[in-house]
């Protein structure tokens, strides 16, 4: 982990949110304030999951820069309580 700053990792997570599953941008206004719920959790990773399948795997089959990024922000994700 660790090759974006937090910020940087924040507006990511926005940036996926907006393009895979606007109804969870309001969930981020609370990270790290209010626990996420499992299901909340579970939505946010698969959000990511996706935008990584669609655009973090390069034409061989590896995972790329971007692809990192996101598998980052689904290990974050997987442990913010």
């Amino acid at each position: 982990m660790g090759r974006l700053s937090k910020q940087e990792q924040s507006i990511l997570l926005k940036t996926v949110l907006q393009k895979r599953n606007p109804s969870l941008v309001i969930i981020l206004d609370r990270l790290g304030k209010v626990p996420l719920t499992s299901a909340e959790r579970e939505q946010i990773q698969h959000a990511i999951g996706e935008e990584l399948s669609a655009s973090g795997i390069d034409d061989k089959g590896e995972i790329n820069h971007y692809g990192l990024e996101l598998d980052d922000l689904i290990s974050l994700i997987a442990q913010t309580r």
